[in-house]
């Protein structure tokens, strides 16, 4: 499997999110996250750069995803499989404005939950 659309949402899901917290944050914590932000845009570099090398693109696939729904399923397993918490998830795909069907959707997908146990996840989350 081509992982390098993953690599590619996953950076830009990286930076939005960096760049969200450095617009808040003050002092050390405003010079840590440049320094972060300043490192992910070098691993991207890094990336598509290794990626051309292999003959790999580094950009999205066009087009409607199977089941004509653009959101990228695999960031949230992935984030998952970091250590992202249900709520964790719940914030962040909130952050990304998708709708809650969307997020009952992302949870049912990341975390093997039934319609139910997806609902009352997603309250408890919240």
């Amino acid at each position: 499997m081509d992982k390098s659309p993953l690599y590619g949402t996953c950076y830009s899901n990286l930076a939005r999110i960096l760049t969200d917290l450095q617009t808040t944050a003050d002092g050390e914590a405003a010079k840590q996250l440049a320094f972060a932000l300043v490192l992910a845009k070098e691993l991207k570099e890094l990336w598509d750069e290794a990626a051309s090398q292999a003959g790999v693109s580094s950009a999205p696939p066009s087009g409607p995803t199977p089941d004509c729904d653009p959101t990228n399923y695999r960031t949230y397993a992935l984030l998952r499989d970091f250590g992202s918490t249900l709520p964790g998830l719940v914030k962040v795909a909130e952050s990304e404005g998708l709708h809650e069907i969307t997020i009952l959707r992302m949870l049912r997908l990341s975390f093997g939950l039934g319609l139910e146990e997806a609902r009352s996840a997603l309250g408890s989350a919240r």
